[in-house]
């Protein structure tokens, strides 16, 4: 089962990725210029909330979803070739999403008098805001994600007829909707707060950044900033997760590329807010144990790579891979591929495998490590072959190092 079986460009992968990206129409048309004018009030307004902050954080949550979502349905609507019929529905669905975030502003003071006893007007409006957010999730991110929140959801609802230990108590449909739509804790929850108030500003300040050809500084710096976890998220996937989506890098694995090594620097020098943390129960440095976590958990940088030449790693759409020996068996493959790659760069990272290595066996376990990562034709049977040598032979020294001591 060869690498030579995939072919390495990036290029392959974005032919097998069905993108649900949809561009900005061209300005000089009347559909690009009710776009622009939506994208340039939005910015108006977010950076306006940003200076003066006039509106409570639940009304600056749900305008900033109903502002996305009409962004969403918007595109959606320009895509070429799409039926009158169609697009039509797509602006009704992203008017009434912006009005359901409107509807929070109007409203504001009797939400907040009637808490945890919603109206009938109320519910209405919940659950369409809640559908919405899941349509618009779908033609963002595809299926997977809607899919996921779904099934949630349906606990929320159903729960109760589970058997325990995994039931609850049982909430009713009202109380539901009440939960995800009318407070800061459903769809206006923590991260959509990020979004609305420094992921805006933040891609508002890349883009001035790229217009000036220095973006790529500045993702550089954001990779290594030790930032909570939500943001962290947020932040990489917003700013370095389209440049992988334009190098034909699946969308949930350049979300989780970006993610898992934004998590990274956590325990990475020069940040390694985990390891400085450390520093004064060990009474060590926190720089010298900000190194000694990057040897022990080198290994899991390889992991983010595999997955982008192979996104079946993530259960995603194998590529040709795949395609020539199933779903199934590539991605049993590829998971025993990085689980061995995975062994032998620890292995050659500590210098240890039951014995304390020489600096050449070391290398030895590397180059084996590299050639399993390294998706070109050949380097899998490589790989393979140097690991079975190397355990081979590990095997062997052990041996005659127990032979020897029991004669002794």
């Amino acid at each position: 089962m060869s690498s030579s079986a995939e072919p390495v460009s990036l290029a392959s992968l974005a032919e097998a990725q069905d993108t649900v990206h949809n561009p900005m129409p061209d300005r000089n048309t009347l559909i690009g210029k009710v776009m622009f004018g939506i994208a340039l009030t939005f910015a108006v307004w977010q950076i306006y909330i940003a200076a003066y902050a006039p509106l409570s954080s639940v009304v600056l949550r749900a305008i900033h979803v109903g502002f996305l979502l009409l962004m969403v349905f918007g595109l959606s609507a320009a895509k070429a070739g799409r039926p009158l019929a169609l697009r039509t529905a797509d602006w009704v669905f992203g008017i009434a999403a912006f009005l359901t975030g409107l509807y929070q502003l109007v409203f504001e003071g009797d939400l907040i008098l009637r808490a945890g006893d919603p109206t009938v007007a109320d519910i209405v409006v919940g659950s369409i805001a809640i559908v919405l957010v899941f349509e618009g999730a779908r033609r963002i991110m595809g299926w997977v994600l809607p899919l996921i929140c779904l099934v949630f959801c349906l606990f929320a609802l159903f729960g109760q007829y589970l058997p325990a230990p995994l039931n609850h108590r049982g909430f009713d449909f009202e109380q539901v909707v009440d939960q995800f739509s009318m407070g800061m804790e459903g769809i206006y929850g923590t991260p959509t707060y990020v979004s609305a108030t420094y992921i805006f500003l933040f891609i508002v300040f890349s883009s001035f950044l790229e217009r000036a050809g220095i973006i790529r500084l500045f993702t550089c710096l954001i990779l290594g900033m030790g930032v909570p976890t939500i943001p962290n998220y947020i932040i990489t996937s917003s700013l370095v997760g389209p440049a992988l989506l334009d190098l034909g890098v699946p969308l949930i694995v350049s979300h989780m590329f970006v993610f898992y090594f934004g998590i990274m620097a956590d325990l990475t020098p020069p940040v390694a807010l985990a390891a400085f943390a450390a520093a004064p129960i060990a009474k060590a440095s926190g720089l010298s144990i900000g190194i000694q976590c990057m040897r022990i958990a080198i290994a899991g940088f390889v992991v983010p790579f595999m997955a982008v030449y192979t996104p079946a790693l993530m259960l995603q759409d194998g590529g040709p891979l795949a395609a020539s020996i199933g779903f199934l068996p590539a991605v049993i493959y590829v998971f025993a591929k990085a689980v061995l790659s995975i062994c032998l760069w620890g292995i050659a990272s500590v210098g240890y495998w039951g014995r304390p290595l020489a600096w050449w066996e070391r290398l030895w376990a590397t180059a084996g490590a590299f050639c399993l990562v390294t998706a070109v034709p050949m380097t899998d049977e490589i790989g393979f072959a140097l690991a079975a040598l190397f355990f081979v032979y590990g095997w062997y020294i052990a041996r005659r190092q127990a032979t020897v001591g029991h004669e002794e």
